[in-house]
């Protein structure tokens, strides 16, 4: 080989040898958002991309030239252009909204690929990039000062902040390209405990691999309850007999709960360190009464919801409370079936008078009945189970049988009917009267199939002779239920419970006065019922008992316009006032800090136990006034738009005339404790749609 073919052959591996290394001979120094640079926005440095909308700037300052950039085939760059004037010298690089990684070549200094802006970039907003560059021979150093450190991580969606910037995860895996040097990192995930922890970045050659496992802030716990019990925790139920699940470390207040029985309570704190649980919980305490039977003629036998337990006359105890069937049965005598209601500590009477006479063919088969009551919102019972409501036909077993006509704090209406064999008889029944009775009524108003015509409602909430508290409307199939709220005065704004938590929106506390009775959505509004009306579900979470959610104030109104055209009649959005006075129970108020109670897991789902999402409306428990989800779950449009209070007395308030944004109420899943109390406010731009934002009706 002669010395000239040495020179060349030397001459090409010093040229290979600085562009493999010159790669690394690029260093992005700085790159941030300039928030109050407006050359994107500004005249003839406004570019638009090919969507029509206004280009990303990053001005590149660097002290070369004869750089050029890449973003990827899907996002490519809009132009490019170097600004001579400036000093150190700008290069202006104009991209598509959206972009989060930039590659950068030089035919000198070679290429810096894939550089992570750490964003996505926003349309007509400007950036900084700054560059530093040096020569082959400072790259050959700067070549070996920068290593990947990956992190292994369990659980998978746990996220790693190293440095002071928070990296993607996918499956599991989180991965940066670090100088050489020391770094602190945090690794954190829901229901996890975090991990903090210390790196040094000193081998080039090799990845620095990480493994974290965090440790669960969570144990596997198992309820049993005797009885088939409903379990309930902290409010929430969970099923009968027993459940199984994860809960995280802390207090609780564990439930069993029967018909007829008082509620057991069991408190318990839950210790991670104990691993997995089975918890036993104690059963209900049963609710007993007596009862006294008699028959003429006596030696009856006498059967209890289909038991027999003996023969007239009998005292029996140790019965549940509520109601029970009664048959009684002798030979020679017609069969004689009723009703008994069994109170605490009472002994209710129970007798009859049976008719003599074989079962002949008018005392035996079935005959036709038709029963009418008086008042046509209530319910109708026959031996006591409900049939229907203000009318019923149906047949019944020949004999006598218990009728009751029903509502709720109403006194029953209670008869006794003769069902004659293959006969068919009408029956008047009285309406209920006014008194103290534990059985609810509805009303029940549906509107025409497939949207046709109109079901025309006139309701004078005002007449206090109406059995009804509520109304049950129906809309293709989909029913829901509006809750009677009685006019009032009361406090709104940051009253004493809510002094510590409250912010000056919420102030000063001030006297408000409903001088009228009112309507309110007994739950948000389900996606069921959006579709239902509008054919068309917008929500992120999506589930037909769901609350709707993702959509605007001026989204609810066109919902309320076409359910008005469906129903005829005339639903709203409830006032701020009418909304806070609901939440906090109307007249029969607790003063409770949220809306139900003042433990808010009980009543609500929100940042601490959504799971970062919606959940069934009703799921958890109701407020005085039978309203649920009023705390948490989603936001809810009110029909006010956003003031401040004074301090004077106000009188049906509806809010100022005009303003920019909206009123919204109760907080959300994703929203803290405070922002879920009944006097804490939100505002909105009506044109604005989230997924932790729905509405209630009102009427």
């Amino acid at each position: 080989m002669n010395s000239m073919t040495r020179y060349f052959l030397l001459l090409l591996f010093v040229f290979a040898a600085s562009v493999n290394v010159a790669g690394q001979n690029l260093v992005v120094k700085k790159f941030f958002h300039a928030e109050r640079d407006g050359t994107a926005n500004r005249g003839s440095t406004c570019i638009m991309d090919q969507n029509d909308e206004p280009c990303a700037l990053i001005k590149v300052r660097t002290n070369q030239r004869g750089f050029t950039f890449d973003a990827g085939q899907l996002l490519p760059i809009e132009k490019t252009e170097e600004q001579t004037s400036a000093h150190p010298l700008e290069i202006y690089v104009w991209v598509q909204s959206g972009v989060k990684r930039l590659s950068i070549g030089h035919a000198q200094l070679g290429n810096l690929y894939d550089y992570d802006l750490g964003t996505a970039l926003q349309p007509g907003q400007t950036y900084i990039l700054e560059l530093v560059s040096g020569e082959v021979q400072t790259v050959v150093k700067q070549a070996r000062s920068h290593q990947y450190v990956v992190f292994q991580l369990t659980p998978p969606n746990a996220v790693v902040t190293i440095g002071g910037e928070m990296l993607e995860t996918n499956d599991g895996i989180a991965r940066k390209l670090m100088k050489m040097g020391k770094y602190n990192y945090t690794v954190q995930a829901p229901n996890y405990q975090q991990e903090v922890g210390r790196i040094e970045v000193n081998n080039p050659d090799e990845k620095h691999v990480v493994n974290v496992t965090l440790k669960p802030n969570f144990t596997q716990v198992t309820l049993t309850a005797p009885d088939d019990a409903e379990i309930w925790v902290n409010g929430e139920r969970k099923g009968n007999g027993s459940w199984k699940g994860n809960l995280n470390g802390g207090d609780y207040l564990f439930e069993t709960k029967k018909a007829s029985h008082r509620d057991a309570q069991l408190t318990k704190t839950i210790d991670l360190s104990e691993g997995p649980q089975t918890i036993q919980l104690p059963a209900p305490t049963p609710i007993l009464g007596d009862a006294d039977f008699d028959s003429k003629p006596a030696m009856a036998d006498i059967y209890i919801d289909g038991k027999k337990v003996g023969q007239t006359p009998q005292l029996v105890s140790n019965l549940l409370v509520g109601s029970h069937t009664v048959k009684l049965v002798r030979s020679g005598y017609n069969d004689y079936t009723g009703n008994i209601t069994i109170k605490e500590g009472e002994t209710a009477p129970f007798s009859a008078t049976l008719i003599k006479g074989s079962l002949s063919e008018t005392a035996s088969g079935e005959g036709e009945v038709i029963l009418l009551c008086k008042s046509l919102t209530a319910d109708i019972y026959v031996d006591g189970s409900k049939v229907g409501t203000g009318r019923w036909e149906g047949k019944l077993s020949a004999g006598r049988h218990t009728v009751s006509c029903r509502a709720l704090n109403f006194k029953n209406a209670d008869a006794t009917i003769e069902v004659v064999g293959g006969q068919k008889k009408f029956f008047q029944l009285e309406a209920p009267q006014k008194g103290r009775s534990d059985t609810e009524t509805s009303k029940n108003i549906t509107a025409p199939p497939n949207g046709g015509g109109s079901a025309n409602v006139d309701v004078n909430l005002s007449n206090t002779n109406t059995a009804s508290d509520y109304l049950i409307f129906k809309v293709n199939d989909v029913e829901f239920t509006m809750v009677k709220v009685k006019a009032g005065t009361f406090t709104m704004g940051a009253t004493k419970e809510h002094e510590i938590d409250a912010v000056d929106n919420e102030k000063p506390a001030h006297k408000v006065t409903l001088t009228k009775d009112y309507l309110i959505g007994q739950t948000e509004v389900s996606q069921a019922l959006w579709k239902a009306v509008m054919g068309n579900n917008p929500s992120k979470f999506k589930d037909d008992n769901l609350p709707v959610e993702m959509v605007s104030w001026i989204d609810c109104q066109t919902f309320i316009e076409k359910l008005n055209t469906l129903t005829g009649a005339k639903f709203r959005l409830p006032t701020e006032a009418e909304w806070e006075y609901a939440a906090r129970g109307g007249d029969m108020s607790c003063g409770y800090k949220y809306s139900g109670s003042s433990i808010l897991g009980y009543i609500a789902y929100f940042k601490d136990n959504s799971d970062n999402k919606t959940h069934d409306i009703g799921s958890k428990s109701p407020n005085e006034l039978g309203l649920y989800d009023m705390s948490g779950n989603v936001w809810e449009w009110c029909n006010d738009n956003f003031g401040s209070y004074s301090r004077r007395s106000k009188t049906n308030p509806t809010g100022p005339k005009s303003s920019f944004f909206r009123i919204c109420r109760g907080g959300a899943w994703d929203t803290i404790a405070a922002g879920c109390r009944v006097s804490a406010r939100s505002n909105i731009m009506e044109g604005v749609s989230y997924s932790n934002l729905g509405f209630r009706l009102a009427m």
